[in-house]
């Protein structure tokens, strides 16, 4: 009996092994779309956007959404996106399936995505290296910056946020009317607290990726 099972066992590895190294593996942001067809619809914020891909072909893919992925808003006067948590999308031979992607807004002084689907995704790796940055050294920088900050997923973008913004040089006054409007209600008290408390923070991870990667 223990070695039917210890049979059985190898069988479904090797075929899962198979399975996997079947898999043809492409990126979000350039994949051939011959294979792929996409489209992605946001969803009246700025926290995530919803990519629904079709397999047209009859291999089995691997669709990779790595940090620092850009969805490009067809609006000028709003958002783009940028990934902050990387994603992997499996879809098997002639398959649909949607997915609703981790982002945050690149630029505070424009407003937040409308419900529409008129975007178009790039790459933008110097913030994808800092995004990665940041979840290789979750640690360290928990304890630099008060693990508090970090303890959830939704801390985790709420920082990451930030760091985007600081990373391109958003004016303050931007960033707290982007926080008053949608990320705390209206309710600019908070927002003053939440910018005022995190911003400094900020700057201390920021400083230390600039450190860490000095040539």
């Amino acid at each position: 009996m223990f070695n039917y099972i210890k049979a059985s066992l190898s069988v479904i590895l090797f075929l899962n092994s198979i399975l996997i190294f079947s898999q043809s593996e492409y990126n979000l942001y350039n994949f051939p779309f011959s294979k792929i067809s996409a489209d992605y619809q946001s969803i009246n914020s700025y926290k995530k956007i919803e990519a629904n891909l079709k397999n047209k072909s009859s291999d089995n893919l691997s669709i990779d959404v790595p940090c620092g992925t850009v969805f490009k808003n067809s609006n000028s006067g709003e958002q783009n996106l940028v990934v902050i948590f990387r994603e992997t999308i499996y879809l098997d031979a002639r398959e649909r399936r949607s997915r609703e992607i981790t982002t945050a807004c690149m630029d505070a002084s424009k407003r937040a995505p409308t419900n529409h689907s008129n975007w178009t995704v790039d790459n933008d790796r110097a913030i994808g290296d800092l995004i990665r940055f940041y979840h290789n050294n979750i640690s360290i920088i928990s304890i630099m910056t008060g693990a508090e900050h970090h303890a959830t997923k939704e801390k985790k973008a709420a920082f990451l946020q930030m760091s985007v913004w600081a990373y391109y040089d958003a004016d303050k006054k931007y960033i707290l009317s982007f926080a008053t409007k949608y990320m705390f209600n209206g309710n600019k008290e908070e927002a003053e607290l939440f910018v005022d408390a995190t911003l400094p923070l900020i700057k201390i991870f920021t400083n230390y990726y600039k450190e860490f990667n000095k040539d």
